[in-house]
């Protein structure tokens, strides 16, 4: 579902329900617990940041996409039985995003601990241009302004 812009072929609202299966890497029996998830990316309240799992024993909740929450384990009652508090832990891109200052200072990715070079980005994007040349029809120019244009859309 749409509900922020129509025009764009994406989803700013997302539900999925459906119950789990039997699985050989499960690491909890769990067949047939029901799952109801939505991701609502147009809500104009509140922000809120939570994942609930819901049991017939009570729930456990904590962010579903940041580090603020606690997570809390709740009763059937609702009463609180435990709630467990952490520090953010530090940005995990933080590593590479340093080793990437330091070669642009530096000028070179000589002596660089990472294996990412600027030879693999130059790579990579050559590789996602040739995936997206048929949806967009190019990407030499400013495809971004030419939806009408893209021959993936009318597909």
């Amino acid at each position: 579902e749409n509900r922020n812009s129509p025009a764009q072929d994406v989803e700013d609202r997302i539900r999925l329900r459906g119950s789990i299966g039997t699985s050989e890497r499960a690491a909890l029996y769990s067949v047939g617990a029901a799952v109801d998830c939505t991701w609502d990316f147009s809500w104009t309240g509140e922000p809120l940041d939570e994942l609930v799992i819901t049991g017939p024993g009570g729930s456990v909740s904590m962010a579903g996409m940041s580090p603020s929450l606690p997570i809390t384990v709740k009763g059937a009652d609702g009463e609180v039985l435990r709630e467990l508090s952490f520090d953010a832990p530090e940005h995990t891109a933080q590593p590479m995003i340093q080793e990437v200052v330091d070669c642009l200072l530096r000028g070179s990715d000589e002596g660089s601990n990472v294996i990412s070079t600027a030879a693999n980005a130059i790579r990579t994007a050559s590789v996602l241009d040739t995936v997206l040349e048929n949806y967009y029809g190019g990407r030499n120019d400013k495809f971004w302004e030419r939806p009408k244009s893209w021959p993936g859309l009318s597909k």
